[in-house]
């Protein structure tokens, strides 16, 4: 049987440190606390899951913002970089779907949000074809 953390005394501490590593920087339009944090299922053995959109970002901004998420806790930390396009759009949305910690632009999350719909839409049509051939 797993022991599970009292979720009101980790997240918000997890919400505030990671908004105190990232909240500063205009290039960031969000970031969500997604996985077992997000959904109070922690236990003492369960990481830290962050997404990030990192807009107009060189890779060495997005490594020291990930370096800085990285010191900040004490526990393994998972950063989901949501502008790769290789990220599967259902991974992407259970990712939004957790909790908001930097929201900067709430115009560009709702057409990210779209277009990742949109994407998935068009993903299970042509899985539909595949199996009708199958």
């Amino acid at each position: 049987m797993e022991a599970y953390i009292n979720i009101e005394e980790k997240t918000p501490e997890i919400l505030n440190k990671a908004q105190k590593s990232i909240s500063n920087n205009i290039s960031i339009p969000f970031a969500f606390l997604f996985g077992s944090y997000a959904q109070g299922r922690e236990t003492p053995l369960s990481d830290i899951d962050i997404a990030i959109y990192f807009n107009e970002m060189t890779e060495d901004e997005k490594i020291e913002i990930e370096h800085g998420l990285f010191l900040a806790f004490d526990q393994q930390v998972n950063i989901l970089r949501l502008e790769d396009e290789d990220i599967s759009p259902m991974v992407r949305l259970r990712a939004l779907n957790g909790m908001a910690i930097v929201l900067n632009d709430k115009d560009f999350l709702n057409r990210f949000i779209l277009s990742i719909i949109h994407r998935a839409s068009e993903a299970e049509r042509v899985l539909e074809r595949l199996r009708k051939i199958a």
